[in-house]
């Protein structure tokens, strides 16, 4: 096997174990080159030697192929949309694919790692350009994500909040791709039905998923909200609409205690959030209680309608509210 091949192929397997078991882990290339069926130690040591070159590992011991993988491992792979492309023409698919690839990969980044983290934000720039012009306004929320010291914000809390910030900025472009993409459409050029368009997608990301089952806090439990957001994902990608709508609702009415409030009608009309954060409440708020009243709270007629999956699509908004929800456990701790 080739040098450069084999550095690829124990990359791989490097990353396969760091995600798994963490990056403290001790690995043996050696090991790992014999289960890809490659013998030759001095090969494995060169194919190491290139990986270190590159920042994606680091020898532990001496005289041995015995590593750790460094958090730009995570990275790697990870090809910047348009870099051979005039700006502004890739593709959608391959625009969502890579910021796919960039969430997964920044979602990894342990506490601390400026560098990478910094380079998920190039990586985010480059993206950007691309996928949606130089003049795009998310090249100005873009700009305005970094890290700077403040009040109440110590080291850990302000890496967390910069990480969270990007993560939050990649799931709303992703978000924008998923809403406007094509309908898919039957060979008669018929357009498939709302059940067949939801497919495997999830209502609540993963990451956001992810991020709360990671947060600890003394004033909130954080299980049944994250049980409802599981749920809620089973739900619709069933086509399971009324329960969507329930679930919604009911993830609406238990949150408001993180942002000082009693009733989601208060974080409504009294949080201090963004102008844009206070849209998406206001809308949030309308559309559940609109469907709430009028598919969960009538009784039973001689003639009934059934929700479509567009009547009861919030996602937009539930996730900046539970985005704001993380930042404000992040942040403050609570």
């Amino acid at each position: 096997m080739r040098v450069p091949d084999l550095a690829k192929a124990l990359a791989d397997r490097v990353l396969a174990i760091a995600s798994e078991k963490g990056l403290s882990e001790v690995i043996d290339l050696d090991a790992l080159a014999v289960e890809l069926g490659e013998s030759d130690s001095r090969k494995v040591s060169d194919a190491g030697m290139l990986l270190q070159s590159r920042g994606m590992i680091a020898f532990v011991a001496d005289n041995a192929n015995v590593v750790r993988a460094k958090p730009e491992l995570l990275l790697e792979g990870i090809q910047l949309v348009g870099a051979q492309r005039t700006e502004g023409t890739s593709q959608d698919g391959e625009v969502e694919t890579e910021l796919i690839k960039l969430r997964e990969a920044a979602a990894r980044l342990p506490l601390g790692e400026w560098a990478a983290v910094d380079r998920v934000r190039g990586m985010l720039k480059m993206i950007i350009a691309n996928g949606w012009g130089a003049e795009s306004h998310y090249l100005s929320d873009w700009k305005r994500i970094s890290f700077e010291f403040g009040v109440g914000v110590d080291f850990e809390s302000g890496f967390a909040l910069y990480k969270q910030e990007l993560l939050n900025l990649i799931d709303t472009m992703l978000q924008e791709k998923r809403l406007f993409r094509p309908a898919r459409r039957d060979d008669g050029g018929r357009q498939k039905d709302g059940g067949e368009r939801q497919g495997t997608e999830n209502y609540v990301d993963l990451g956001r998923i992810g991020a709360m089952k990671a947060l600890t806090s003394s004033s909130f439990d954080l299980t049944r909200l994250v049980a409802m957001c599981e749920e809620l994902n089973r739900c619709w990608r069933s086509g399971c609409v009324i329960a969507v709508a329930m679930l919604v609702r009911a993830i609406i009415d238990h949150v408001p205690p993180i942002f000082g409030f009693g009733t989601f009608a208060e974080v409504v009309d009294r949080y201090q959030g963004s102008r844009s954060f206070k849209e998406l409440m206001t809308e949030l708020q309308a559309q559940s209680r609109k469907v709430a009243d009028q598919y969960l709270h009538v009784r039973i007629r001689p003639k009934e309608d059934v929700p479509t999956p567009v009547g009861v699509d919030s996602r937009k908004p539930l996730d900046a509210l539970l985005g704001e929800a993380i930042r404000l456990l992040t942040v403050n701790k609570r």
